[in-house]
């Protein structure tokens, strides 16, 4: 077991801050006795003391590289990871896990890749992919796991994602090689697909060239100010916005055609922020700038069956800004019809623990 000395010092270093702060010792330089001021919290911060020093060591020790995947064997520590820890599903829902594809070395290096960019999978998205398999597996009953549809974009790195979830969720225990249902089967759905931030008119720039990050999020303000036509490289938000009412829509047709009870859809993050966004009527600019979707996250919808579908424009919407020296748009220009959600969990990481995001 290898020993983790920078983890021991940082907990070892904490221990003492919190000793200090107790106000009941000094530590006397060039000594290795504890001075203590007053007595009568002598045993008490003694043991709240050993037991840190105890803890750091511990941590020391496990705190190591991410989990080995040799022989499909995680570390026993972390099995209590591999769940979700979700409400039961209340009746007559469909419920919807949307997951964030595994890291790729644009991830890793914080490199803007947007729908024209398909890199695959580096051997830390693998190890996320599989663990989001087998967590989805644990956070379904048994009724849910059955018919259950995977969905993906057709970018690379998330169809890469949903095939790994898949053969690991088939499994669902690392220790039962065999199941008595078929594996579920995983749909490409265009309307998943990444924002496309690239365009030979972005700003005279040559194909493929993406625009920067402030440059993006100042778009973002203003397509939350009402100015959802306007184009960030080749797509505008109305696009956007039209594309996922489209993806939320056509999954819940197919989960009450399929009898499903539980849908998996694995794209991109930012595309699943709008998503998250326009489902559960939130600010454009500060939920998509905002609000981290880690690789490898899932987050989950509860979404009601038999519920009138929501209509949202520009006027009725929370994901708008009203600004006075704003022209506004009609009502009647944008209108998408969005079914009924709820949000149970966003960006649940716990299934990720010891894999590094960077």
């Amino acid at each position: 077991m290898n020993f983790n000395y920078r983890a021991y010092l940082y907990v070892n270093l904490m221990a003492v801050f919190y000793l200090k702060s107790c106000q009941s010792f000094s530590l006397q330089e060039g000594s290795s006795q504890i001075k203590f001021d007053k007595l009568q919290n002598r045993r008490s911060v003694l043991f709240e003391a050993v037991t840190s020093v105890a803890a750091a060591t511990f941590c020391a020790r496990t705190i190591t590289s991410p989990p080995s995947t040799i022989h499909g064997i995680r570390p026993s520590s972390l099995q209590s990871c591999l769940d979700l820890h979700l409400p039961p599903k209340p009746a007559n829902t469909i419920r919807l896990y949307l997951c964030r594809h595994g890291q790729t070395e644009s991830n890793r290096l914080h490199k803007l890749q947007g729908g024209n960019v398909n890199p695959p999978l580096n051997d830390n998205g693998i190890l996320m992919a599989e663990e989001m398999g087998m967590a989805l597996h644990n956070s379904m009953v048994e009724k849910d796991r059955e018919d259950v549809l995977f969905y993906h974009s057709s970018l690379l790195r998330a169809e890469q994602t949903a095939k790994i979830a898949v053969s690991k969720f088939s499994f669902g225990n690392r220790n039962v090689h065999k199941t008595s249902s078929p594996s579920p089967r995983t749909i490409s759905l265009d309307s998943l697909v990444e924002l496309d931030y690239s365009s030979s008119s972005w700003r005279n720039r040559d194909d493929y060239t993406m625009p920067s990050r402030k440059e993006v999020h100042h778009m973002y303000d203003r397509w939350m100010e009402g100015h959802i036509d306007e184009r960030l490289g080749k797509e505008s938000a109305c696009d956007i916005l039209n594309r996922c009412a489209s993806a939320l829509n056509t999954m819940v047709e197919g989960a009450k055609q399929q009898e499903a009870r539980s849908v998996v859809a694995v794209a991109r993050g930012n595309y699943l922020r709008f998503l998250l966004a326009s489902a559960l009527d939130l600010p454009l600019a500060h939920y998509v700038a905002g609000v981290p979707l880690d690789n490898g996250s899932v987050s989950v919808l509860d979404i009601e069956l038999g519920a009138e579908p929501i209509e949202r424009t520009v006027s009725n919407s929370n994901m708008f800004v009203k600004n006075k020296s704003t022209r506004w748009r009609r009502p009647d220009d944008f209108s998408i019809l969005l079914p009924k959600s709820t949000a149970v969990r966003v960006n649940e990481c716990r299934h990720l623990t010891g894999i590094k995001q960077s």
